[in-house]
């Protein structure tokens, strides 16, 4: 069910917050295709999030979105911050900005642009030798062979409109989103029971404090 940690700070003056859900592994056959798709929505300057929220709200700034893959599971989050008086247009911007991956879709430009991103921010990840020991690292951890590497510009310039929609879809939690809000409670606790089931914990409180 949707649920909602509210995470009290009585002197802050804005409110951070995470939106999510159930992610991937690190080994799921789709992770390319999934990376090519959150870039369009939050995983760069001129993504959906960061223009909408940004750009056009001046809501914040920086949103972003993105899968953190583990070896069992995963998670998918949108995270961004906004001071305490807009947090509840924050949330429903970013909700609806969100909704556009099933409600329009990808077109062929914005697809092809996010390609040519993610092709040539990835050669840069693996140009040191510590990134190099870092990607061997994550191979061994997490199960990957050295298909990682060598076929991700053909699993990025393959990817369809048509899959963008099956991996959206399939992957992209839609229902029952988990919410994480870092405020001040006394401003925030009653836009916080709008999204779900609230948890308010203190920022003092063991996990939260110093």
């Amino acid at each position: 069910k949707p649920r909602v940690l509210l995470v009290d700070k009585p002197d802050a003056i804005e409110t951070t917050f995470l939106i999510g859900g159930v992610g991937i592994r690190y080994d799921n056959p789709d992770y390319v295709g999934l990376t090519v798709v959150n870039t369009i929505l939050g995983g760069r300057f001129t993504s959906w999030l960061n223009d909408e929220l940004r750009v056009n709200a001046g809501l914040t700034y920086g949103a972003r979105s993105g899968f953190s893959p583990y070896s069992k599971s995963g998670l998918f989050q949108i995270s961004t911050f906004t001071k305490s008086s807009t947090t509840k247009e924050a949330i429903d911007l970013a909700l609806l900005t969100y909704s556009r991956l099933w409600e329009k879709g990808i077109d062929q430009a914005t697809l092809d642009s996010a390609k040519a991103y993610v092709k040539g921010q990835f050669p840069p990840q693996y140009e040191t030798s510590g990134q190099l020991a870092g990607l061997l690292s994550d191979m061994y951890l997490y199960g990957m062979n050295d298909d990682f590497i060598n076929q991700f510009q053909a699993k990025v310039d393959g990817l369809t409109l048509a899959e963008t929609q099956r991996l959206v879809t399939q992957y992209f939690p839609q229902q029952n989103l988990q919410f994480v809000l870092i405020g001040n409670a006394a401003e925030i606790a009653d836009i916080a029971t709008q999204y779900g089931e609230v948890t308010q914990v203190s920022i003092t409180d063991t996990g939260f404090g110093q």
